[in-house]
């Protein structure tokens, strides 16, 4: 975590703040083991760093060169030695990368209007910012084609919404990765063709693969969420390397995501309440119509497959869903301020969707209906951070729909409405569920 310590301090201009290390971990030690830790050595380093002035001088963060030139006996050869010097400068994801010349990054420009110098938000742990141009320059190498930008763009206007956090996403010890849901017209083979049938979540298409992948590697370059040194993630995960796909708009008979994201009124008051304490503007909550172009991202923690061949009826479907909402752990709510509750996704097949839309089930009977059954007993829970008290209180802070261990059990969700649903996929008997975590779900509309 020394790594991390000395990143924070160097990102928030302050390279000369003074650290004190303690052994890592202290999570889930015995009270003795973590006083043993606490030694007058370090109290005195404590004491010292707090009374008196460092006369270091801020340092300068050196700009990346804006050409690199990279040869080689023939064009393979160069390009072994750019994803060399790329892995060695954490700019790479450690699969191929395709050069980013100034033809290939002018071609990916021409594709938008915006300007190559529109800085789009700023993105974390880093803090950097991220323009137009650099969008252009990491999709070359994901592989995208010129057509994609303007999905890029709204992507990363998504990704660098204060609440979704991408820098508390990127240093935790969880297995967080930000997942690209696209939604509307755009998806459609006749347009960018990215996938939402059979195989959704990969592999075999382009534009899911090569989309998904500019964002993590925007995250890297700009963001410099480097593994092991600013990512402290203990096992990572795959989405880390891509993580996009479309909805079936065909199949889908229920109202899309972006009208539950926009209509969740519980969502708006905890994003609302979280601006508040984070002392920034309140947010705009701009409605996007069902069949605009949108780009949706979700906080994926964790993904469970509802493999269902027996139940013919939506009950029984939404029965099998509710089992595979029982994870180990809650869903974390924000650790920053304690506002925002842990979302899920339910990604459900074409074939349980007809089956369950035939029987009139609503998305708020179906949210109820999850609320009711993903639920297990009190003595299986273990309160996270500080204890069963906390988590009490935070429930009560964010309006849980019912006290925590109501009847002696536990909700696998807060409230009924932190629970989506969409429907993506090709046949077969399968749905999906996906537990989010420190963040709610945020979207952006696309335009050109």
């Amino acid at each position: 975590m020394a790594t991390l310590g000395k990143a924070v301090v160097q990102n928030s201009g302050m390279p000369a703040y003074p650290l004190i290390i303690v052994e890592h971990p202290v999570a889930g030690l015995e009270e003795k083991a973590v006083k043993a830790r606490i030694t007058a050595n370090i109290l005195d380093q404590v004491i010292k760093g707090l009374t008196s002035q460092s006369k270091e001088l801020p340092q300068v963060a050196k700009k990346a060169p804006e050409k690199i030139v990279y040869e080689g006996e023939d064009l393979i050869d160069a390009m072994r030695a750019m994803n060399e010097d790329f892995i060695a400068r954490y700019w790479g994801d450690g699969l191929p990368l395709v050069p980013s010349t100034p033809k290939n990054v002018q071609s990916m420009l021409r594709a938008t209007k915006r300007s190559p110098t529109d800085v789009i938000g700023v993105i974390g742990p880093r803090k950097g910012a991220v323009t137009v141009k650099n969008i252009a320059t990491n999709a070359v190498m994901a592989g995208c084609k010129p057509e994609y930008m303007p999905v890029l763009i709204a992507m990363m206007e998504a990704a660098c919404k204060p609440e979704f956090d991408l820098y508390r996403q990127c240093v935790t010890t969880n297995p967080i990765a930000p997942m690209v849901i696209i939604s509307g017209p755009i998806t459609e083979p006749s347009q960018l063709d990215i996938n939402s049938g059979v195989g959704v979540f990969g592999p075999g298409w382009q534009a899911n693969a090569t989309i998904g992948r500019t964002l993590r590697l925007i995250m890297l370059s700009t963001g410099g969420a480097v593994p092991g040194e600013v990512n402290k993630s203990t096992h990572g995960q795959f989405a880390r390397y891509t993580a996009a796909w479309a909805v079936n708009r065909k199949d889908n008979p229920f109202p899309s995501l972006q009208e539950q994201i926009f209509s969740t009124t519980r969502r708006a008051e905890q994003i609302s309440q979280w601006y508040k304490k984070a002392e920034l503007p309140p947010p705009e909550f701009q409605p996007i119509g069902p069949d605009e172009n949108a780009v949706i991202l979700f906080p994926l923690e964790d993904r469970n497959d509802v493999n269902d061949n027996i139940n013919k009826t939506g009950a029984g479907i939404l029965n099998s869903v509710a089992a595979a909402m029982l994870t180990q752990e809650l869903p974390d709510p924000d650790i920053s301020y304690g506002v925002i509750s842990g979302p899920m996704l339910v990604a459900v097949g074409p074939q349980h969707a007809k089956i369950i839309s035939a029987e009139g089930w609503t998305i708020e009977k179906m949210r109820q209906f999850l609320f009711e059954k993903a639920r297990y007993e009190m003595g299986r829970f273990t309160p996270w951070h500080q204890g069963l008290e906390s988590q009490i209180k935070g429930r009560i802070q964010r309006k849980a729909a019912e006290p925590l261990g109501n009847k002696g059990m536990v909700t696998m969700v807060e409230h009924p409405d932190d629970v989506y649903f969409t429907v993506t996929g090709g046949p077969g008997s399968h749905s999906a569920v996906f537990v989010g975590a420190y963040a709610p779900l945020v979207m952006q509309k696309i335009t050109n």
